[in-house]
């Protein structure tokens, strides 16, 4: 069996192949249960190890999406381990789900609900139609680094 650490939050990917877990003190985890050996197939997110207050795939599987007790959100795309991406939201965040593959709604121990759109072009999107015009290239830089890994 794999080890466990004092688990916060479990949840199932949509397919029930991953399972994902957020811990006090250990950050986040992720295992095959279609292998042969589970507990080797684990792979950890590198973010700090706060307290995870809930864990969520979004509906295609390639994102985890971390709340944390720390007034951030991570949003990793774990298959890849590549490094998380953040939104500093200044509260701490006890629960997440996921709208569609692009939408995060994250709840907060002050009692806030927030949507977040993790999506690049859709912000740009956004933006231009807030603008009424055609973002610049600095513009357009500057919100891609925006959301870029941190």
């Amino acid at each position: 069996p794999a080890e466990f650490f004092g688990e916060t939050s479990v949840r199932f990917s949509r397919d029930n192949r991953w399972l994902a877990s957020g811990s006090a003190g250990h950050g986040a985890l992720v295992w095959d249960l279609h292998a042969n050996d589970i507990a080797a197939s684990r792979v950890e997110a590198p973010v700090s190890a706060h307290l995870l207050g809930d864990v969520a795939f979004s509906d295609d599987g390639r994102f985890l999406g971390l709340a944390g007790s720390d007034g951030r959100v991570h949003l990793w795309d774990w298959r890849s381990q590549q490094r998380p991406r953040t939104i500093v939201t200044g509260n701490a965040e006890s629960a997440l789900a996921w709208l569609d593959n692009s939408r995060l709604m994250v709840g907060g121990v002050a009692g806030r609900i927030a949507v977040w759109e993790t999506s690049v072009e859709e912000l740009k999107s956004m933006a231009r139609a807030v603008a009424g015009r055609e973002l610049s290239s600095k513009e357009r830089e500057s919100l891609s680094l925006g959301l870029a890994r941190q």
